[in-house]
């Protein structure tokens, strides 16, 4: 569309919204995914007991809400190093 309509912008937006973007992206079955792969690692052997973990949740998922955090570099990297790093504490 950007290209059809809107041939001399060069800074393209994206919606604000990781959940509306995975849906535009990928349809239902994308959204689907996405929730599994961000869900699961909490539910695994019921890590939402473990307070760090679950406020980590708390705040990634507040992001998700307002941004797209997991289309870019750095929200990748801070979602990737935060979580494996509870989920290495949580284990002991």
């Amino acid at each position: 569309i950007y290209d059809r309509d809107y041939p001399g912008i060069e800074q393209k937006i994206i919606p604000s919204n990781q959940w509306a973007y995975t849906l535009a992206a990928t349809g239902l079955l994308g959204v689907t995914l996405l929730a599994v792969g961000f869900f699961y690692p909490l539910l695994y052997r019921r890590n939402y007991q473990r307070a760090p973990l679950l406020l980590f949740y708390v705040i990634a998922g507040a992001s998700f809400m307002v941004e797209a955090t997991l289309e870019t570099a750095m929200g990748v990297a801070f979602f990737g190093f935060f979580l494996l790093f509870l989920l290495k504490y949580a284990d002991k």
